[in-house]
């Protein structure tokens, strides 16, 4: 599609890269056909992470009253912080604050209270900034000047300490040396710790090796191993003044993140790499804003702040799927406002939040101009899977537990939380009618991207063949016909696509596990005020009329089905209609997968008697 003056370029993130085009003033068939390639470059994908909606996320605050100060005591009545940034936890839970304008590490205990690790100094006269200093010694006697990351390795805390360029330990016996760096002295040489140098560090990163990673402004990503040697980390993608970095671990070895001025650097075990920016467009148009601190979720997730727009975000690399978790969702500074709201996670505010932290599924917050210490909760992260036979899910249903299948194409999850997905409604709905009853339902949405009808039938096959679920519904759209000949030109009455849903109908019959078709419709097949301004660029307003195809082919299939287009279509001629599909991403709209989800729920009630009211 071409591009409209003025817009950006959609960018999946992925680990790979890739571009597409597509020439204006096409006949109408053969737009549907870039429509249905469109989607798969959009959508190809391993996973989808989803969040819970934004009101199912909560914010509140752990630490601070929120007034300027240093003082010690009880966490939420009378602990008071200056400018926390960095923040890191020991193996016991206790959280680890770097106050940068106090020049102090802070620690907050299990127990709610708050007391001082290491540092010292009396505030200025205006009370807001402890002038720094260099001193190693006893912990409540050194000074740090500008102190920003914290990691811990081991029993020992390490400290980015900013304005003189070096390294912090602080040992259990409360000693605080200098670990690597000289002090004063900028630059970027390698070699052992004490002779290596070192240009504003900010960042500070640990793994479970004993390596310590750096994001240093000046100089790049150094890394300090376990014997005490300074290297430069060589990335596969230009960085340019890293000021955040985390480490994620797993049987693959170890992911590196890195958030610097231009966006944020994912780098794979295997040196796959890719960059986002503030310039690529996510699922649905979103923007990943500008990172601050960053702090793996997995291998291709990552929460991070964002102290320009006053923000605390999520991003999946695999899917290009991000959305603001805490504060409000503006994408320019000059509409961007810091202030103090506990609650919902969209009507949370922050002010210039920088140090962030993900743990055991919360995630910890340096609300520095709040001079708070929040906590954001309520995650989902179901996910959506690709559907492959190497990552067919584990089979462990729990007693009474009915697990439902959801397959199809990005259509069934793009763009959406797990609360508002077409997956997560089911899931909600067939799971509040079990309340009062034995069974438990659980849906699983796995993803057949960038397969043809075909190759979903054979995913199809598998999952009937573990009989790990007690039915399983099929989404099937104009998208899930690429390959199926003639597609264009009889998309609902192609003979091989009602053979290919009569064999599945008749392998799940044998299996006896039933299943349920649902034929959507697309932007393009119904009126012009779907997808408007994919087709206004094109001859395309006159909408592909298939309904009475799609529904021969389902009667054919001889398997239970439903038919969205009646329903869709009704929702279009009611003076209410709301939009079912987006603009330049043409999958559904919070919208459309409601009217979906409500369908086929009311559908799987009809053909499952156990998730009946009763």
């Amino acid at each position: 599609m071409p591009a409209r003056p003025g817009d950006r370029a959609c960018v999946r993130v992925h680990w790979t890269d890739t571009s597409t085009g597509t020439q204006a003033n096409e006949p109408n068939s053969a737009l549907m056909n870039k429509l249905v390639y469109f989607v798969f470059f959009l959508a190809t994908f391993q996973a989808l992470s989803g969040f819970a909606a934004a009101d199912q996320i909560r914010v509140t605050t752990i630490a601070g009253t929120g007034k300027a100060g240093q003082q010690d005591g009880a966490a939420l009545s009378a602990a008071t912080f200056l400018f926390p940034s960095g923040v890191a936890s020991d193996r016991n839970g206790n959280l680890y604050i770097v106050d940068t304008a106090s020049q102090r590490v802070r620690v907050l205990s299990l127990g709610g209270s708050v007391r001082t690790l290491a540092g010292s100094g009396a505030a200025n006269v205006l009370g807001l900034w402890v002038p720094g200093g260099y001193r190693d010694g006893a912990a409540l006697q050194a000074q740090f000047n500008g102190p920003s990351g914290i990691a811990i390795s081991g029993d020992s805390i390490f400290v980015a300490d900013t304005g003189t360029s070096v390294i912090r330990r602080i040992t259990r016996d409360g000693i605080v040396s200098t670990y690597a760096g000289t002090p004063f002295k900028a630059g970027d040489t390698d070699g052992p710790r004490s002779a290596a140098l070192f240009s504003h560090p900010i960042g500070l990163a640990s793994d479970g090796s004993g390596n310590l990673f750096i994001a240093d402004s000046g100089s790049g990503i150094r890394k300090i191993d376990n014997h005490g040697i300074v290297t430069t980390v060589k990335l596969p993608i230009a960085i340019d003044q890293p000021v955040g970095i985390s480490v994620y671990e797993d049987s693959r070895g170890e992911t590196l993140f890195v958030a610097d001025a231009l966006g944020i650097v994912g780098v794979q075990p295997t040196g796959e790499a890719l960059r986002a920016t503030p310039q690529n467009l996510l699922q649905g148009g979103n923007t990943i804003g500008y990172a601050s601190a960053i702090t793996a979720v997995d291998n291709h997730a990552v929460i991070y702040t964002d102290a320009r727009t006053h923000t605390v975000r999520y991003l999946d690399f695999n899917s290009g799927y991000g959305r603001v978790i805490g504060g409000q969702a503006t994408e320019t500074a000059a509409e961007s406002s810091g202030s103090f709201r506990d609650g919902a996670g969209s009507q949370s505010w922050f002010d210039a939040p920088t140090g962030v932290l993900y743990r055991n599924n919360d995630v910890i917050v340096a609300d520095s101009g709040n001079r708070r210490i929040r906590r954001i909760t309520g995650f989902d992260r179901r996910s959506a899977i690709l559907a492959s036979e190497q990552l067919l899910p584990a089979c462990n249903p729990a007693n009474h537990q009915l697990q439902i299948a959801l397959v199809g194409n990005s259509y069934i999850y793009w763009d959406a939380d797990w609360e508002s997905s077409i997956p997560g409604q089911i899931d909600a709905t067939l799971g509040a009618s079990q309340r009062q009853h034995r069974w438990s339902v659980r849906v699983t949405a796995l993803q057949t991207v960038d397969a043809d009808l075909s190759q979903a039938a054979d995913y199809l096959s598998l999952i009937a063949k573990t009989h790990c679920y007690g039915a399983v519904v099929f989404l099937v759209n104009l998208v899930s016909l690429k390959g199926v000949p003639e597609m264009t030109a009889q998309i609902g009455s192609d003979v091989a696509a009602a053979a290919i849903l009569r064999q599945i109908n008749e392998i799940y019959a044998q299996a006896r596990i039933p299943i349920l078709f649902v034929a959507l419709p697309t932007a393009l097949e119904l009126g012009p005020s779907e997808g408007t301004w994919v087709k206004m660029p094109q001859t395309a307003m006159t909408p592909q009329n298939t309904s009475s195809q799609w529904r021969l082919t389902m009667q054919a299939a001889g398997a239970p089905y439903v038919d969205m287009w009646p329903v869709f279509i009704s929702d279009l001629k009611s003076a209410a209609h709301q939009a079912l599909y987006g603009t330049v991403d043409v999958h559904l709209t919070p919208h459309g997968r409601a009217l979906v989800a409500s369908s086929v729920s009311a559908a799987l009630k009809r053909l499952l008697p156990m998730t009946e009211n009763r």
